[in-house]
């Protein structure tokens, strides 16, 4: 099975982004543990602020952007090792 990493699965430890948008709060950082459904940052689209949350409990691997950065529909955002991988 290929998995296609442009479809921003809810289930999936690799966050993207879902909408075009400016990151406004980056809330972690590689390394850091997170739990499922802890906010991870926030992207303002259309004037609107969407908090991403972290989809399972795990390790923040790599973090592709940073705060004030602009993002395109489809862009790697997070990339989390789920516990007890």
């Amino acid at each position: 099975d290929d998995i296609d990493f442009q479809e921003a699965d809810p289930e999936s430890p690799h966050i993207v982004s879902d909408m075009p948008g400016k990151i406004v709060k980056l809330l972690v950082k590689q390394g850091d543990s997170v739990t499922k459904d802890q906010p991870l940052l926030i992207v303002e689209a259309m004037k609107m602020e969407t908090e991403k949350r972290s989809p399972v409990d795990g390790t923040i691997s790599t973090v592709f952007v940073e705060q004030g950065e602009t993002v395109s529909e489809g862009d790697s955002l997070i990339d989390i090792i789920p516990e007890g991988e």
